[in-house]
Order: structure tokens, then sequence, then C-alpha cells
């Protein structure tokens, strides 16, 4: 039994150390903008000046707001 709980701290450590929502993949916010307008983003989630990215074909990045965007959240 003891062997489980180690091997179970393990497994959790390991995985928060793992990669991110994005999958480490960086795309420009231009790029980001485009894919909003051309209607191909299934998610964003914004946290601070970091946006993780859902496409609609289940691929997934990061961009950053490089300003305070005032029409972001009208274009989401």
């Amino acid at each position: 039994i003891l062997w489980l709980v180690i091997a179970v701290v393990l497994m959790s450590v390991f995985q928060s150390f793992g990669p991110s929502e994005s999958n480490g993949r960086k795309v420009d916010y231009s790029t980001f903008l485009q894919e909003v307008n051309n209607d191909q983003v299934r998610e964003a989630r914004i946290n601070g000046r970091e946006i993780n990215v859902t496409k609609k074909d289940s691929n997934r990045y990061t961009t950053y707001i490089p300003v305070q965007d005032p029409k972001l959240l009208d274009n989401l």
C-alpha cells in the first residue's frame, strides 16, 4: 500500500510540472484576433495578460495581450 501511495504522489507531482494547456505553443496576438474574426476559436480563457486558446479543431496555444484591448471582449 505504501508503494501505491508513493506512486500516486509522484504521478501528481509530474503532472503539475507537465505541459500546460497550450502544449507550449505560442501564437502572436494578431493571429489570435484573425482566428476569432474567422470563427476558428472555440474557447479563450483570459488570465491577466495571458490567453489560453482552444480552436475548433482542438489545437491549443497561448497568446498574450500586448496592451489593454478594450475591444477584446466584444470580439469574443
